[in-house]
């Protein structure tokens, strides 16, 4: 069912977002369980075709991107930023 993709994606984009907000947390063991989780939903879009996976997940893929490069950033916000990215590929 079509609207029933659509409602899961929705959901599933909100958590992704708000444990992308949780990297932030300095806490290494928090940042990896994050990681780990973001790995597990993103499994989830194997049913979406490749053009929609890529418009869902590029943007946060290239916010996580520039908070790495980021000098202002503190170390621990930035591995933080690394553990998503490693969940989200």
């Amino acid at each position: 069912n079509l609207m029933s993709i659509e409602q899961d994606e929705t959901k599933i984009m909100e958590v992704v977002n708000r444990l992308i907000e949780t990297l932030k947390i300095q806490s290494e063991t928090v940042q990896r369980s994050v990681g780990e989780s973001l790995s597990k939903l993103v499994s989830k879009f194997q049913i979406l075709n490749r053009d929609k996976q890529i418009k869902l997940l590029e943007p946060i893929l290239d916010s996580l991107l520039i908070s790495v490069v980021d000098r202002n950033a503190t170390y621990g916000v930035r591995r933080g930023m690394c553990y998503g990215i490693t969940g989200l590929i």
